[in-house]
């Protein structure tokens, strides 16, 4: 870990050392500047629901007991927070929570929406994953109309999770404290009888969870960022690093007792001279191949984030939910299944051949191959598109060549037509 930490907070120092420098030691990006992001994942049952405690001598003990599939991931928390004191030494305004749910939206009424918390942004995804599409929905809906209105759109820098490094705060310290508060904020609600009632009664829809939901993590997320000390996180990551070196004893990797920052030689101040602009055009060739890097492993840990989610089951749903429920193995009208493995991997060849592939939490989909990767694709060898017009890209792999509803995650069949 120790090598990559090193590096992360390397490149984290050449950011904010290149130009234009706003301020001597915070350099290009002044600490309120400085914005980090995570996902969280949030249950519907946060706390500890195998043990119940009481105070001795209390007359009446509930037990927090959820329905089946309840105390797994029901959603996933995007957190976005930032460094930096206001004049009276509190933390500074942070951006809005954003929640997502299970499914497309398509069927959530406008009635459920218009009672979420107001402050908690609320997207869909398929899995409730964090994808490439949610990003940038999330970035131009919640992230650039608040940079706007609170940072006057000054340029700004997310720091992120990578393949090698763990060194984001929310990972150990905010995601668990926001978590830490849901779970307050829902045995606050648990304390009213009427709500209690309804909760041992399991009479909770899909769309009553997801509404307390969203208030529990709403009110949750305001506390939280109310008793933290934020700028710790920062401190402690290296998030906050400086050009002058100030702050570089805070530096405290989680699970190591002693750090030393391995600082490169960095120009302490920027002169405006003709070499200048050489010097400037090498550190940007090198940036340039190290963003390069970057992104490799980012994908190789969105492809391992994708293979583990694909894994995961969603269970207790209720009959409401928008979702209807695993699919299990069918074989399209007009089409029947190949039981004999493939001899060879796919190849070019598979352009254009109908398969059912399983997924971990819709079951098993009828899809086509539209691309052919031979030099594997951030990992994949193959776009499948599927009937409701969503394409996904997929490695297939002849050892998960089955049939059946007794087939793991990842399965897959082909097709040939019926003539």
């Amino acid at each position: 870990m120790l090598p990559a930490f090193q590096k992360s907070l390397q490149e984290i120092l050449r950011l904010v050392s290149s130009a234009p420098r706003r301020h001597r030691s915070q350099g290009r990006f002044l600490f309120k500047n400085r914005l980090n992001v995570d996902q969280v994942p949030l249950p519907f049952v946060v706390g500890d629901y195998e043990h119940t405690i009481e105070e001795k001598g209390a007359q009446n003990v509930w037990i927090r007991q959820p329905g089946s599939g309840l105390e797994k991931r029901q959603a996933n928390l995007q957190i976005a927070i930032r460094a930096g004191k206001d004049a009276e030494g509190n933390n500074l305004s942070q951006p809005p929570i954003a929640i997502l749910f299970r499914g497309t939206g398509k069927r959530i009424p406008e009635s459920e929406r218009a009672a979420y918390h107001p402050d908690v942004h609320v997207y869909f995804q398929k899995c409730a994953w964090v994808d490439r599409d949610v990003a940038v929905r999330w970035l131009e809906g919640t992230m650039i109309p608040w940079i706007n209105e609170n940072l006057q759109g000054e340029e700004s820098v997310f720091f992120a999770d990578n393949l090698d490094a763990q060194i984001q705060p929310e990972y150990t310290s905010m995601g668990r404290e926001v978590k830490r508060d849901v779970d307050h904020m829902q045995n606050e609600w648990l304390e009213i009888p009427e709500n209690l009632e309804r909760w041992e009664s399991n009479n909770l829809t899909a769309s009553n969870r997801r509404i307390l939901m969203t208030w529990w993590a709403g009110d949750g997320y305001k506390r939280a960022c109310g008793r933290v000390n934020i700028d710790r996180y920062f401190e402690k990551s290296g998030c906050k690093i400086t050009v002058t070196g100030d702050g570089d004893g805070n530096i405290n990797p989680e699970g190591i007792e002693t750090f030393v920052f391995d600082r490169p030689v960095i120009p302490s101040v920027l002169v405006e001279t003709p070499s200048q602009g050489v010097l400037q055009a090498a550190s940007h060739e090198q940036i340039e191949a190290e963003v390069q890097e970057r992104e490799i492993q980012m994908q190789q840990r969105e492809i391992q984030m994708q293979q583990e989610e694909d894994e995961e089951e969603f269970e207790g749903e209720d009959e409401d939910s928008e979702d209807e429920g695993e699919q299990k193995w069918f074989v399209p009208a007009r089409y029947s299944a190949i039981k004999e493995t493939p001899d060879c991997e796919v190849s070019a060849a598979s352009v254009g051949k109908h398969l059912v592939f399983k997924f971990g939490t819709v079951g098993w989909c009828h899809g086509w191959v539209t691309k052919f990767y031979p030099a594997h694709r951030r990992g994949y060898n193959v776009e499948i598109a599927y009937g409701d017009g969503d394409r996904r890209d997929h490695i297939l792999h002849l050892d998960k060549y089955a049939l059946g509803d007794t087939t793991c995650v990842g399965s897959w069949c082909l097709l040939k037509a019926v003539v």
